[in-house]
């Protein structure tokens, strides 16, 4: 499981860096909506889907059932057979993984609306199982209702809420009986994936998710933005200059990072900015192909150069805010190094644009390509099976 797991993360950095506009909008769903980032990824990944009048219903309670195939897909994992009801396979492939007792929500029982109490138990015990150990000890205090919630799910509760994956209300309550939105769910689910889209534990918040949808049926209409233009010389202005530097990893197939180096500037900022990256000297690389999650045929072009949202900026050093990353599983096969004619020890040349709105500035910054020591050599050399 924790194998697929990582092939997974790898294909969550990739959507999330070229995919910003690509999986549509519902006619419910405006681009502005807290919760449409999220949406977008889980389309992605295939764990959610819409409704065939073009809606996502983001405020439906969502069932058991259809939670469970949320988060079954999302973790990266295949259901078993169909047994009659749609989401037996979803089921059964919960209980094989021990994320619920056998024979809990089948039949009806799988077809009642979840409480915020199951779903915690559920990623609580699907975060320990992929990224292991429990939290918790300090978070009672916080919770002001936790003498209500059930022994059973006592434990797990606290575990997701210090874990930033699920939070409780503004007054105070975690609120465990009551259901969970679509687009509640949605964000749960992006949030126990992607560690670095979490939140604070013991923040108290409303939370907004939905999920559960088929193909997007309306294009992305991106809002028309003002031309970008250079501030007067005599307006002062606040506009956070950034620090690029250049992060060699050979992990996760990655050859290497650009990232904003002074990432502490932008807390509680980076959200009014937006970034795009193109490679000048080797324009080839600002258009590649790659293979659809779980798929080893069907690819998604992306296009590097379109504008994206800022990279989350916090002071947790174990993520890097990067704006752009070369992965060697990032191209659709191992033939496009030889078509582009990548050498080791080449100089890179990459136009980064930042914009805060109407207000934008270009920065030109340069690299040497480091030598192939990635994920994909290791499993070319037979050290990753």
């Amino acid at each position: 499981m924790k194998k697929r797991f990582a092939l997974l993360l790898i294909a969550l950095m990739l959507l999330n860096f070229g995919v910003a506009n690509a999986s549509g909008i519902f006619s419910d769903v405006k681009g502005t909506e807290w919760f449409y980032k999220d949406v977008n990824l889980l389309i992605e990944l295939g764990a959610i889907s819409g409704y065939t009048d073009g809606t996502f219903k983001p405020n439906n309670k969502v069932s058991r059932a259809e939670f469970i195939k949320i988060l079954i897909t999302a973790i990266g994992e295949k259901p078993g057979a169909t047994t009659g009801n749609w989401a037996s396979g979803y089921i059964s492939k919960a209980e094989e993984l021990g994320l619920i007792n056998q024979g809990v929500y089948q039949g009806t029982e799988g077809d009642k609306v979840i409480t915020r109490n199951e779903i915690a138990k559920l990623v609580s015990i699907a975060d320990s199982m992929i990224f292991g150990g429990m939290e918790g000890s300090n978070i009672e205090p916080n919770i002001k209702d936790i003498n209500l919630i059930p022994t059973e799910y006592k434990d797990h509760v606290k575990n997701a809420y210090s874990k930033g994956i699920i939070t409780g209300f503004p007054d105070g309550r975690f609120g465990g009986n009551e259901g969970i939105t679509r687009a509640e769910a949605s964000v749960i689910t992006l949030r126990l994936i992607r560690p670095d889209a979490r939140v604070a534990g013991g923040n108290n918040e409303v939370i907004t998710d939905n999920n559960v949808a088929e193909e997007p049926k309306i294009p992305v209409v991106e809002e028309p933005k003002p031309q970008p233009q250079q501030p007067s010389p005599s307006v002062k202005s606040d506009f956070i200059e950034p620090v690029f530097d250049v992060d060699y990893s050979p992990d996760w197939g990655t050859r290497f990072d650009i990232i904003i180096a002074n990432k502490l500037d932008y807390i509680g900022k980076y959200q009014d900015y937006e970034v795009k990256v193109e490679c000048i000297n080797v324009p080839e690389l600002n258009t590649i192909d790659v293979y659809k999650f779980a798929s080893d045929t069907e690819t998604v072009r992306f296009d590097e150069t379109i504008w994206r949202p800022f990279p989350e900026c916090s002071d947790d050093d174990y993520y890097t805010a990067f704006i752009h990353s070369m992965r060697e599983t990032g191209f659709k096969t191992a033939e496009n190094w030889d078509k582009i004619n990548l050498e080791e020890g080449q100089e890179l040349v990459y136009k980064i644009t930042i914009r805060r709105g109407s207000e934008s500035r270009e920065y030109t910054y340069s690299m040497i390509l480091p030598e192939r020591d990635g994920y994909q050599r290791k499993i070319d050399q037979g050290l990753i099976k």
